[in-house]
């Protein structure tokens, strides 16, 4: 959009994402409760440092619906849950990275915070996920190839089962990083960019997602943190979340269920139906975090606490659930709800108990947790 500058709003941290959230409208201020829009939420444990913003537990709600609708997606392989979760379950953290973006930070402050909250996690989860998977296997007699540790290195595509959903924070690294470098050009030059990078995704996609570390398919995916930039800006003129959101919901279904927008698999370069589906997309993300801005404050402070905890280990689910899945030897075609929701709870009760030690920023991507100070006593 010219003239208009890149990805300015709020910040937050990830999850899939991964990013402190504030509030998303303005600078780290609480949404007004008149318009029905959610007002942001403290953590439940200080985090140690004072210069910790609170999260959002609306946008927090939305990362952990999109993480279990990835769970979901891998337990079952039937057509009904890919055609409904499949349009939006990935592209949901790209978007947030948009509506949550700070503007005006420098590409080396960028490095250094996605270094910090994807990359140390990354790192570590797949060297302990790759010496796990290889353990089983030498005690199953299989012997792991050398080739398999360079196939770890390239990331994305050559990584083979249960480590298939690794290649997301490079992809997110990456295009953070190039949404940041390209922040103070004209407005235009970073649609003209996802642009380029949809057509060759759309014309080679198997060239384009066999890009080491998934970095080829980071430059389509652009368009969805640029699309989250322009909800962001939009987000203070709607007046009625709810409805608005609750009305975009049932028009990116309509277009889902008709079948005239695909379901989407960015892994594999497959962007869905030509435009049409990155822009269902964010229709969705958006009537989610719409939604969710009216709903989450409803359902009382108790369960936004818990929704911002359980978002803040979620990057250790997104590793760590096809593992749970591999060892159990689910069968995706004949899904086991058993062993699903054991992939789905077991990560996440590992998430909340690592977020009260020191390994947190290692793991999880996010400071440890630390319990608010008692009150103190009346004199």
């Amino acid at each position: 959009m010219p003239g208009v500058p890149l990805c300015d709003g709020a910040s937050g941290r990830r999850s899939e994402e991964t990013t402190d959230a504030r509030d998303p409208t303005r600078s780290g201020e609480p949404l007004s409760g008149r318009a029905g829009d959610e007002r942001s939420t403290p953590p439940p444990e200080r985090q140690g440092t004072a210069s910790v913003r609170p999260r959002s537990a609306a946008i927090d709600t939305v990362r952990v619906l999109g993480l279990a609708a990835v769970v979901t997606g891998h337990a079952f392989a039937e057509p009904a849950v890919r055609a409904t979760l499949y349009p939006w379950h990935v592209p949901v953290f790209f978007f947030l990275t948009g509506y949550l973006w700070t503007a005006g930070r420098g590409l080396g402050d960028e490095v250094r915070k996605r270094a910090r909250t994807l990359l140390a996690p990354y790192l570590a989860w797949l060297l302990l996920a790759g010496l796990f998977t290889t353990a089983l296997r030498a005690e199953a007699g299989r012997q792991p190839s050398p080739a398999v540790f360079g196939e770890m290195l390239l990331g994305g595509t050559y990584v083979e089962s249960p480590l298939y959903t690794f290649w997301f924070a490079t992809a997110l690294i990456f295009a953070a990083l190039l949404c940041r470098a390209l922040e103070r050009l004209p407005g235009w030059v970073p649609w003209a960019v996802a642009s380029a990078g949809l057509a060759a995704v759309y014309a080679a996609p198997r060239i384009v997602a066999d890009v080491p570390l998934s970095l080829g398919v980071a430059v389509p995916s652009l368009v969805f943190l640029l699309f989250g930039t322009v909800a962001k800006r939009l987000r203070p003129r709607i007046g009625r979340p709810l409805i608005v959101g609750l009305a975009l919901l049932a028009a990116g279904g309509i277009l889902v269920a008709t079948g005239a927008s695909r379901p989407v698999d960015l892994k594999q370069g497959d962007f869905g139906t030509i435009l049409l589906s990155p822009v269902v997309a964010a229709v969705l993300s958006f009537g989610l975090v719409l939604v969710a801005e009216v709903v989450v404050p409803a359902l009382g402070a108790r369960f936004g606490r818990a929704m911002v905890l359980l978002a803040s280990g979620g990057l250790l689910v997104m590793f760590v659930h096809p593992v749970v899945l591999w060892a159990l030897r689910n069968d995706s075609a004949n899904g086991s709800w058993v062993i699903y929701l054991t992939a789905l709870l077991v990560p996440w009760a590992i998430a909340v108990g690592l977020r009260h030690t020191p390994l947190s920023p290692w793991l999880l991507g996010v400071p440890r947790a630390r319990p608010a100070p008692a009150p103190a006593r009346a004199a």
